[in-house]
């Protein structure tokens, strides 16, 4: 399948027959799902980090007080204090539990970090369905769904006529993000005769999405 960059005309008397076989390509009801799986995932990910970021910073401050404690403990001359090369031992081992607690903290910060870039995109396309209350929707016409979320994602559909029969001869997916646009051929034959077809272009429109 070849992409190449062009505009892409589209009339709403084509817009039913576009509708149909996209539809056999992309399901709007899973992403829904898929988008409302990963915000919870992030909730539930925040949570845990926040929790688990409080207690390493209790224990760091504890950690920080003892440390404080034994560095003023040997000023003190005293007969019962241990040797030097002990005590020297004993700060050192907790310097280096300190620095660990604070690394792991900065690596659950970096994990956090990769999954908020990664769902950043479904944030952007779950916006246009944020006001939908879906048990309200049942009745909408799933064409109507269906068109509505595809022009919020940046999809545009091109025919070689405008009659509605017209099938759809390429796709025009923009990327707000990164402000490009990319055509995509449809080939009706592979997308009817082959599952891995129908996910391979699923997998390019989406990617070319983002």
């Amino acid at each position: 399948m070849s992409e190449h960059h062009s505009d892409a005309a589209m009339t709403e008397s084509t817009l039913p027959e576009m509708i149909n076989e996209l539809n056999g390509v992309l399901v709007p009801d899973e992403e829904l799902v898929r988008i409302r799986e990963f915000k919870t995932m992030l909730e539930e990910v925040q949570e845990r980090r926040d929790a688990e970021r409080s207690k390493f910073e209790e224990i760091i401050k504890q950690l920080e007080a003892s440390v404080s404690e034994l560095r003023e403990s040997s000023t003190r001359a005293s007969a019962e204090w241990r040797s030097f090369e002990e005590h020297a031992s004993i700060m050192k081992g907790m310097e280096n539990e300190k620095f660990d607690l604070a690394k792991k903290i900065n690596d659950q910060e970096a994990t956090l970090s990769m999954l908020e870039s990664e769902i950043e995109e479904l944030r952007r396309e779950s916006e246009v369905m944020e006001n939908w209350d879906i048990e309200e929707e049942v009745g909408m016409d799933r064409n109507v769904l269906a068109l509505q979320l595809f022009r919020g994602m940046g999809f545009v559909p091109h025919h070689d006529n405008d009659e509605a029969s017209a099938p759809i001869t390429s796709l025009l997916v923009r990327s707000a993000k990164r402000n490009v646009a990319a055509s995509f051929d449809i080939d009706h034959e592979a997308l009817q005769n082959s599952v891995q077809a129908r996910y391979d272009l699923a997998s390019r429109l989406w990617t070319a999405a983002n």
